[in-house]
């Protein structure tokens, strides 16, 4: 639809974020990307061209726009629009790789901090791929770390990727990457696999993850600075995820990761059933 009448040439469309990984909760965005051919970032005309089409749905009321990104809603409902560079054309089955290797070869010919603003959405296929082939446990796992994660009351203070970063630590911290403490109970329960994802909090100032299981064979930049912490994203091995959280995120991620620890000890000490809600509210 979009294609002839805005004269781009769309390759495909993918739901990404939360909700294309199967992590997303009540109130989660819809990330839409589109991959298209023959432009590359910046994308503000492109942008100009899709929020034109997009003010004659039904129900839609623009929220804002970034060089990369529109958000907008239709009837409630959250969307981000974010355009894409496809690099190649062929069967899925073919390009697959193609595509990671040469949005990946375009760093290496870019400023890092350039790439990663106008790449990223370029590596959104892989990000989705990475969490969806976790397993169900692993997801739900997901899941419950972002319940826990909107509970936490930054004062306002904006979190780049703060949905991704919890995510990433819950998987890395569930496979007992991040730390070797183990949780009281069954290791492959959802809620010794919380109180992994929770231990790492506490110590998020020191958290160091560059590698995750069946990742591939995605090699990092020599140019990237290696400063804890450290979280490297799943799907662009130049981007650390934190590179520029504040001290004071740090700092209020690891209280409430510590007060949530000790509501769990008390429940194991005394056995009691535990009221979820309350048990990973930590401002409570």
């Amino acid at each position: 639809m979009f294609s002839d009448e805005l004269k781009l040439s769309i390759a495909k469309r993918i739901v990404a974020g939360s909700v294309g990984k199967g992590t997303g909760i009540p109130g989660s965005d819809y990330d839409l990307v589109v991959y298209l051919n023959n432009e590359l970032p910046p994308f503000e005309s492109v942008l100009v061209k899709l929020k034109k089409k997009l003010e004659g749905l039904p129900g839609f009321k623009f929220e804002r726009s970034t060089p990369y990104t529109i958000k907008f809603q239709v009837d409630g409902m959250k969307f981000d629009l974010l355009p894409a560079v496809n690099f190649v054309v062929g069967a899925a089955a073919e390009t697959y790789n193609a595509q990671l290797n040469q949005t990946l070869q375009r760093a290496k010919e870019s400023n890092i901090r350039d790439f990663n603003h106008n790449y990223s959405s370029s590596l959104a296929q892989f990000a989705v791929e990475f969490v969806s082939g976790q397993t169900e446990d692993m997801r739900s796992v997901v899941r419950l770390a972002k319940f826990w994660n909107k509970m936490v009351d930054l004062k306002g203070v904006y979190v780049s990727g703060r949905s991704t970063i919890i995510e990433v630590i819950a998987i890395a911290s569930s496979s007992n990457q991040t730390n070797k403490k183990k949780p009281k109970g069954n290791a492959r329960s959802v809620m010794s696999r919380f109180t992994l994802f929770l231990i790492s909090m506490a110590q998020f100032s020191t958290l160091n993850i560059t590698e995750y299981v069946n990742q591939g064979n995605l090699q990092p930049d020599p140019r990237v600075q290696m400063r804890l912490p450290f979280i490297r994203d799943p799907s662009n091995p130049n981007n650390n995820l934190v590179h520029n959280i504040k001290p004071e995120v740090i700092n209020t991620f690891e209280a409430a990761a510590v007060c949530t620890l000790k509501k769990i000890d008390a429940l194991y000490l005394n056995e009691v059933n535990p009221d979820i809600k309350a048990l990973i509210n930590p401002m409570d």
